[in-house]
């Protein structure tokens, strides 16, 4: 019996990107070699997914280079949408709703993706092989615009979880439903990315586990949809919001 691999993948961005923010810091750049010298001290070799602010930090592309310079680890590709080039305003505030890439018209889609893939390249000198979208939201489109510019490897298949009630730009349907996608590493077919088929990029789903009970998620699921519907703001003074940060 083969021993199982234990890849180690970091989604590297910005130190406030999720706050609403225009202006990102990047401080926690200074802190990110101690994480690579635990990896190297048991001979793991980590994979730096690396989005748009951290790409434009020079204290990081200077620690991402020595890690691929020792051959002691990986940058790929990680781009949030609604903060990386070349801007499209998706909703009325991006930066509130932060959209999901599948929101996004193919054409900009892929105009954000090669923006991204040819940044990293032009930063580190190697060619970007593997990936993992923004708040996980992935689709057939999005495989295919990371076939044609040379990945290998997505990993943004987070099995058994369902993204659609997380609201991302007000007029979309939320995120990917990955409720019946393979656990266990798959060649995406490029018609439908639920299924392995004749397609050259590995995808390499995530490790997932649930951190509620059953019954705890279909009401956190069903509170999830009510602020995707903008539903919630009716019950605010009810105690519902309470109820919500609790989950």
């Amino acid at each position: 019996m083969s021993r199982p691999a234990f890849l180690i993948t970091i989604d590297t961005e910005g130190d406030n990107l999720w706050q609403n923010h225009r202006i990102i810091a990047t401080e926690n750049t200074r802190f990110l070699s101690r994480f690579q010298q635990l990896c190297e001290k048991y001979q793991f070799k980590p994979t730096w997914l690396t989005n748009y602010e951290m790409a434009k930090d020079p204290a990081y592309v200077e620690f991402a280079s020595d890690v691929i310079a020792r051959n002691q680890g990986e940058v790929g590709m990680h781009l949030h949408a609604w903060n990386s080039p070349p801007e499209y305003p998706l909703t009325d505030d991006d930066w509130k709703w932060q959209p999901y890439m599948i929101e996004y018209p193919d054409d900009i889609l892929e105009a954000k993706v090669r923006f991204m893939t040819e940044l990293l390249e032009e930063s580190f000198g190697v060619p970007m092989k593997s990936h993992r979208a923004g708040r996980w939201a992935f689709d057939e489109r999005y495989a295919a615009v990371l076939t044609r510019l040379g990945y290998c490897v997505d990993c943004s298949v987070t099995p058994r979880v369902n993204w659609q009630f997380t609201a991302g730009a007000p007029q979309g349907n939320g995120g990917t439903n990955y409720t019946g996608f393979p656990r266990e590493a798959y060649f995406i077919d490029p018609q439908d990315i639920s299924k392995a088929g004749p397609g050259t990029l590995l995808e390499i789903p995530m490790s997932t586990d649930y951190k509620y009970s059953p019954g705890v998620r279909r009401i956190k699921q069903g509170i999830d949809k009510l602020r995707a519907d903008g539903v919630l703001r009716l019950f605010i003074g009810c105690g519902l919001p309470e109820i919500i940060s609790v989950l």
